[in-house]
């Protein structure tokens, strides 16, 4: 019996002490698990130190408009990290960190005071004033956490046990030792929810955690609520104004001296070794920090005739200086993107991965919402071929050709997903296009998606012939009734001719002549599609290097 005594008041100890220290290091309210640790609890000099607030959602559902802030002590300043309050959301089971690294600053309020050398008088080198600093720590109402209570029942229940085994086996020496020892763990239990005690307000909780600095105890706070930001001092070492109305009140009417608002002392001539500290008697604004307020916003890129991109990088920019960047998007399949950031008007956008054919701005002014970017062709219409002229260097018209099998393949649009396009002009009754055709279909099947080609006819031919044509000679790339103005706008002198548009929409090369060999069709295939490939104007595929 002794034994089992024994082993019970020392699982009441080890019991006792795991209930402090996790009661005291975290509080959980409304779902809401906070812990606040300070990486040392002894500072000295200007040494660096971090605070971290960790608050976690310990329900099953989501919670928002979380809002959490850590208050640092009078004379210390934030080197890393932004001492405002953080408005986040948070899903079950996840965790939120806030965390500060702080350090001694002689320049701010509180850092250093001259010592007092008459009772609550502090003498300045311009005014007397009476001060009499409240305690910093504030007045909660008793109430019971959520967090640890687990083991400090499992404690009340082992003391009660070990209490009532001692009772009955009193003849066992040093019994009354251990019974005042466990009487002490169980007061120590009872009480530990009032000792330890978070904000009684239905949507708030506040912790603390103390450390020394110079020997002088500091203090740093924690405050986490829900649903709305609390109005919070500046620094945890702030005292209420009805606390520091009270004290001034106190002070005049213990203090013997009366010093009138305004009133000055004279000073002898010697050096000031006091610091100004502000007057304790008048009321100091109260400060709030305003939530970061968040918008979302949604960017759709297509182009004029209605072609979605995907894969288009977005890049957003703070202004339209495009000295920070917000975030980086790609575009999904449907040409979209969407994003939460801070609120602002002066966002803007830059595209890049557009394909060149298109006319992209530098930049394009971004709105709440939707956002829709439509990109034009750098080719234009023309209302008819007729009188119409090209030749090489020039940008090609934005024309629809019409297969024999009734599909359109618009220039421009073949350019927005191709590095090329070839237009290889023929007619029926001409042998050498027919000669060179099936070297053409060779090279195509291992280029068909890096270029199209196109054959034009626009001598002979009707849309049946040319289809019979093309399903006898099994070639795969669309073969078209063309308008006879192609001729003179091209300055066609023979057939075949084969006439290239690179990924700019200029024609970059004019061939005129039978190609026979599948190598000459790849050397300028390649060419032209190569990424290497900046816009370069040739001749003959003899100029290519």
């Amino acid at each position: 019996m002794r034994k089992i005594i024994s082993l019970l008041c020392i699982l009441t100890v080890l019991l006792s002490l795991t209930s402090f220290y996790v009661s005291a290091k975290t509080v959980t309210k409304d779902g809401l698990k906070a812990e606040l640790v300070l990486s040392s609890d002894e500072i000295s000099g200007d040494k660096e130190f971090q605070a971290r607030l960790t608050v976690k959602n310990v329900t099953s559902k989501k919670i928002k408009n979380i809002y959490a802030e850590i208050i640092i002590p009078d004379g210390f300043s934030v080197v890393t990290g932004k001492n405002l309050q953080k408005q986040f959301d948070l899903d079950s089971g996840k965790e939120k960190t806030v965390e500060l690294t702080l350090k001694y600053d002689p320049s701010k309020p509180g850092s250093s005071v001259a010592p007092s050398t008459s009772g609550n008088k502090t003498t300045t080198a311009n005014k007397t004033t009476v001060t009499n600093k409240p305690s910093s720590s504030a007045n909660h109402n008793p109430q019971t956490f959520d967090a640890g209570t687990v083991v400090p029942v499992a404690v009340l229940i082992l003391s009660v046990i070990a209490i009532a085994a001692i009772v009955i086996k009193s003849k066992y020496r040093f019994s009354g030792f251990i019974s005042l020892f466990v009487c002490i763990m169980l007061v120590g239990n009872l009480i530990l929810p009032i000792c330890v005690s978070a904000d009684s307000s239905d949507k708030s909780f506040s912790l603390s955690e103390s450390f020394k600095h110079n020997g002088k105890s500091k203090t740093v706070k924690a405050i986490v609520s829900v649903g709305k930001p609390v109005e919070t001092s500046t620094t945890a070492d702030s005292t209420s104004d009805t606390d520091k109305e009270s004290v001034s009140t106190t002070e005049e009417s213990q203090n013997t001296e009366t010093v009138k608002p305004n009133e000055t002392t004279k000073l002898p001539d010697t050096e000031d070794t006091t610091q100004r500290v502000p007057e304790t008697t008048e009321k100091e604004p109260e400060t709030t920090v305003p939530p970061v307020v968040t918008a979302e916003y949604s960017v759709n890129v297509a182009s004029a005739t209605g072609k979605l991109f995907s894969g288009i990088g977005v890049n957003v920019y703070t202004d339209s200086s495009m000295s920070e960047i917000v975030c980086t998007l790609n575009t999904d399949e449907q040409g979209s993107v969407s994003f939460v950031a801070e609120k602002s008007d002066d966002y803007v956008v830059a595209l890049s991965g557009i394909p060149e054919i298109l006319d992209v701005k530098e930049y394009y002014p971004l709105g709440v919402g939707l956002n829709d970017i439509v990109l034009d062709s750098v080719l234009h219409e023309l209302d008819s071929l007729d009188g119409a002229s090209f030749k090489l260097g020039d940008y090609i018209c934005d024309y629809t050709f019409t297969d024999c099998n009734g599909n359109s393949h618009t220039i421009s649009d073949i350019l927005m997903e191709k590095d090329a396009l070839v237009l290889n002009f023929w007619f029926l009754n001409c042998l050498p296009c027919k000669k060179e055709f099936p070297f053409m279909q060779q090279a195509y099947l291992d280029y068909a998606d890096d270029l199209e080609i196109i054959a034009v006819n626009p001598v002979d031919g009707t849309n049946s012939t040319i289809s019979a044509f093309s399903n006898e000679n099994s070639l795969t790339f669309p073969m078209a009734v063309g308008e006879f103005y192609w001729q003179p706008a091209m300055k066609i002198k023979g057939y075949p001719t084969t006439v290239v548009v690179n990924r700019y929409g200029v024609i970059s090369m004019i061939h005129t002549g039978s190609i026979t060999n599948k190598e000459t069709f790849v050397t300028f295939f390649e060419y032209f599609t190569s990424p290497d490939y900046n816009g370069e104007i040739i001749n003959g595929v003899s100029d290519i290097k």
